[in-house]
């Protein structure tokens, strides 16, 4: 396994992802994370606030089953087809 990463481990970590990225990007996206950090916590802090009953709408009577439709007697000398 890896175990654990060290202060020396670390510091190399960091200077190859400097090597990578340059530190104009780096700083980029560490606003970007910041940002978006901020984002989660102010929506986290919305959230807790009570939210205020919606509006009741009237509840409407079902409607009454609709009556079958009245059928003819079959007439034996007319054709179906």
């Amino acid at each position: 396994m890896l175990g654990s990463l060290g202060a020396p481990e670390l510091i190399i970590i960091a200077l190859i992802v400097l090597l990578l990225f340059g530190a104009g990007r780096i700083g980029k996206l560490g606003r970007e994370v910041g940002g978006s950090i901020k984002e989660f916590r102010k929506a986290v802090k919305d959230d807790d606030r009570p939210v205020a009953p919606a509006a009741t709408l009237p509840v409407e009577a079902p409607l009454a089953p609709a009556a079958p439709a009245p059928t003819e007697p079959a007439d034996p000398k007319k054709n179906v087809f």
